[in-house]
């Protein structure tokens, strides 16, 4: 796809760089007004951060769910919580004032503004014997269109389940477990260095979970070299009009938009029990195939699992579906000078997954995979992106960046976190699992998210409701992928003999 890009980038270029540039300087413009106008309560986005700013704030909230181990039934964990971070955040605002701030929006451009925020502002108890919710999973949909704390202007929030025992029994929670939902606006950042902060500051752990994660990726060691880095951004920079054309006019040819989403989720989760030894197995499956990653382990369970959904539906059966990979690649320090960063780092790439290949096997549909996800045309498609979400929209105003750069075109996105250790947050409370679930915006109306924590399978499922229906249509196709990681095993090991 390079010669296309190239070619339409030379025909447009001249337009291109009269539109930057003029944009480019209202940007600046609008630094100096806000730094003139709000001093240092101002704090501005970084590139990444603006893509997350689109749309209702709560189209772009991750979610965190945690279940804490309480240590007995009369304990307040929510005092406990709203001490921590009073203490070791809000006294902080020169190394943690995002967490602090509001968002808001002059000429276009995002901003964030320090406000005199306390910890009670940002915890809160839902008395769920109180409420209709029958479930968990009831009340993370409902709160995926909650607007967020000061009016949908503060960026997170925190929320502890406090309910009955019998409710708290129908819902999986036992001694003296308490249930944790975390909203994040994605604008602040992402999931991986928001569990960074909770590990390092929000907890009491001897870790550094950027020692811990293994196997990320890294770029080649010739582009590293700051000539090359500088030619290699001019070259994507040129580049830009061409890509954003070619990609247009593909979804144009393909014609595919999915399903109308109406922004009303039904979410699911799963962890594995201990004692399956479902990471274990995983790593097993990995190094018996040998050239493949977890990630295109996990998309083909996924596939697999999509494909029984859609057959025991009666619906059309698609070839292939369009997805979103949240994707990181030279993944920068969590944690600088003993202070948790909070920001993205996260880009993505788009690949067509395999649906209906004709066969049962696993393995077959693995290699179908495997041929999408490892083209020319996907780590240009990658580098492209991330360039663009990094060093560009930034520019863009946001009216102008809502036309340009939707999220149309996708049926799904997949996340998958790299492994870290158990942990223990709030003043001695051990996380007993941890789900995070992706965002909700645009056409993007189904996610898939895998933590492996604690060395166990942490699965979160969220779908909207003109994509995945119910439910207990998510609980199934959850099940399923759990199931095919058995299937993968045995077909592998019948391969041997």
């Amino acid at each position: 796809m390079l010669i296309p890009y190239i070619i339409c980038s030379i025909l447009t270029l001249p337009g291109y760089l009269i539109i930057f540039t003029l944009m480019w300087l209202l940007s600046i413009f609008v630094f100096f007004y806000i730094k003139i106008r709000y001093g240092e309560r101002a704090v501005f986005l970084d590139s990444a951060d603006t893509l997350f700013a689109l749309k209702e704030t709560y189209h772009n909230v991750s979610k965190l769910l945690l279940i804490l181990n309480g240590n007995n039934k009369d304990e307040d964990i929510e005092a406990n919580a709203k001490r921590v971070i009073q203490e070791r955040l809000f006294k902080y605002p020169d190394k943690f004032g995002r967490l602090m701030c509001s968002v808001h929006m002059f000429l276009g451009y995002p901003f964030f503004l320090r406000e005199n925020v306390t910890a009670d502002n940002i915890v809160n108890t839902l008395e769920v014997d109180k409420s209709n919710f029958k479930n968990i999973q009831d009340i993370l949909s409902a709160y995926s269109s909650k607007p967020l704390p000061l009016d949908n202007k503060l960026l997170w929030e925190v929320t502890f389940l406090k309910a009955s025992d019998k409710w708290n029994r129908l819902n999986n929670l036992k001694n003296h477990q308490v249930a944790v939902i975390i909203r994040l606006n994605h604008a602040l950042g992402d999931g991986l260095s928001f569990m960074n902060l909770c590990a390092e500051i929000l907890g009491e752990n001897d870790i550094r979970l950027d020692k811990t994660f293994k196997n990320i990726p890294k770029s080649a060691e010739w582009t590293k070299n700051p000539v090359m880095d500088i030619l290699l951004k001019l070259f994507f920079f040129l580049i830009v009009p061409g890509f954003y054309i070619v990609e247009k006019i593909k979804l144009f040819i393909n014609n595919f938009d999915g399903p109308i989403i109406v922004h009303k989720q039904v979410m699911t989760f799963k962890a594995e029990k201990t004692g399956e030894h479902l990471i274990k197995k995983l790593k097993k499956i990995k190094k018996d195939i040998g050239d493949t990653s977890f990630t295109e382990v996990l998309l083909t369970l996924i596939s697999a699992s999509l494909y029984t959904h859609f057959q025991s539906k009666g619906d059309h059966i698609p070839k292939i579906l369009p997805f979103g990979i949240i994707f990181v690649k030279d993944l920068e320090p969590l944690t600088i000078n003993g202070t948790p960063v909070i920001r993205n780092q996260f880009g993505y790439v788009v690949l067509s997954i395999p649906i209906a290949t004709g066969s049962s096997s696993l393995l077959k549909r693995l290699e179908y995979l495997k041929k999408n996800s490892r083209t020319f045309s996907t780590m240009i498609d990658f580098q492209i992106r991330k360039f663009l979400l990094f060093h560009i929209i930034k520019f863009i105003p946001i009216p102008v960046l809502t036309w340009i750069f939707p999220l149309y075109g996708l049926w799904g996105s997949f996340s998958n976190l790299p492994e870290f250790p158990r942990i223990v947050i709030f003043n001695g409370h051990e996380v007993e699992n941890c789900f995070f679930f992706t965002l909700n915006r645009d056409q993007l109306g189904t996610g898939f998210s895998v933590i492996g924590y604690d060395d166990r399978i942490h699965f979160g499922v969220t779908a909207d409701i003109n994509h995945i229906g119910s439910k207990e249509e998510c609980d199934t196709i959850i099940n399923d992928i759990f199931k095919n990681i058995e299937l993968l095993r045995l077909e592998i090991e019948m391969k041997k003999i």
